[in-house]
């Protein structure tokens, strides 16, 4: 019962940190797509 708490513990945590990985990068992206084709 307890180690399957700490797994979804873990991978609650492993999604938040993917999350934050991908979202600057998200941002990124949109910012150099604004910039693109403002320049079209």
């Amino acid at each position: 019962m307890l180690s399957n708490k700490s797994l979804k513990l873990k991978g609650r945590l492993s999604l938040v940190m993917c999350e934050a990985q991908i979202k600057p990068l998200l941002n990124l992206y949109r910012q150099q797509w604004r910039d693109l084709v403002g320049e079209l």
